[in-house]
Formats: structure tokens, sequence, C-alpha cells
């Protein structure tokens, strides 16, 4: 089994989340800053979590996220389920398989899976990130500096550069039309008959 990139991203910053020293609240842009994911991943990220009650988002000045419920409560096999859509392994409906009704493979393969969840269950949030060396570390990212206006100069530069190298590979990079100019067709030669 694999996990999605969603799932990793949303592990990582659920365990940054379960510092809790004075300054609980974590913004987005700390939190991309820290793991090296773009602004809109993490995003996205966050407004699903949200969405679950895993994390409380606070919009605005002096916003930001944070646990919604103790470290302890959340359960990694659950967290994990949701976040890869508790979809089988299996691939047996495109295009559909003739053997499916008898299928013991789908069946043991279900198992499987519904036991590794199980065995995830056995940790807690807390447990995953209650070593001393996992603290350490963790503690160890919320304390080295982070400069908002810094970050958001960086971020604009590399979206600067993503835009350029998609114009350089775009199918009509040669064509290029400024915003302000209006473009108009070269008329059409009518031969008269």
């Amino acid at each position: 089994m694999r996990f999605t990139r969603f799932t990793d991203l949303s592990m990582r910053v659920l365990m940054y989340l379960t510092y809790e020293k004075p300054r609980n609240m974590v913004t987005v842009a700390e939190l991309s800053h820290r793991f090296n994911w773009s602004r809109h991943h993490v995003v996205k990220v966050v407004n699903f979590m949200s969405r679950q009650g895993w994390i409380a988002a606070h919009r605005g000045r002096g916003g930001g996220v944070m646990l919604a419920r103790p470290a302890s409560e959340l359960l990694v096999g659950d967290i994990v389920r949701t976040l890869e859509g508790d979809r089988p392994i299996n691939q047996c409906d495109n295009p559909e398989c003739a053997l499916k009704p008898a299928c013991n493979f789908l069946r043991a393969s279900q198992e499987a899976t519904d036991a590794f969840y199980a065995h995830l269950n056995k940790y807690s949030l807390a447990t995953l990130t209650g070593t001393p060396e996992m603290l350490e570390l963790i503690e160890g990212l919320h304390t080295r500096p982070f400069n908002a206006r810094v970050f958001a100069k960086q971020e604009e530069a590399r979206a600067a550069s993503r835009r350029r190298r998609a114009a350089r590979n775009s199918p009509t990079a040669d064509f290029h039309v400024e915003e302000e100019d209006t473009f108009t067709a070269p008329p059409i030669p009518v031969e008269k008959a």
C-alpha cells in the first residue's frame, strides 16, 4: 500500500501541530515553509482537516491553525483511512472483472486492509510524536526563526519562475500577445469569380 501525497502532507502537519509550548497557532505560510510544499497544497490539507474536526482554523490577523482535540484522541488508522478515502486496493470495477462475484483475492485484500488500519489504530498522534527524539525534532522546527515577509517574497519569486517556465514550454510560446493589445485576425482574401 502506498499513501497519497495528500496523506503524507496531512500527517506531517498533524505531527507538527502536536507541539504545545507558548505559541499554539501556526500559519499556513509557516507550514508551507517548514515542509517545503506549495501554499496551495497546504491550504487544501488544512481545509480538509478542519472540516474533519481534527484542527481548528482561525482566519485573520493572529490567526492560524492548531489541533482541535488532544493528540491522544486522534487515532492514526482512522485519520489515514479518512485521508485515503477508504478506497479498495483492488481495481475490480474498471473494467468489471468476471471473477469478482466469487473472488477470494478481493476478500483477502480487504481483510488485509482492515488489519492494516486496525494496527495503525494502536497508535495515536500523541504516541507517534511522544518519543524524546521526535519531541526534540518538532520543538527544533518550531523554534527555528520564520519570517513571513521573506517567505512571501520567496513564494512570489518561485511562482514567477513557474509562470516563465510554463510560458516557455507552452505550445503557443512563440505567439505572445500583451494583455492590453487586442488580437485581430488578418483579412481573408476573397477570390473574385
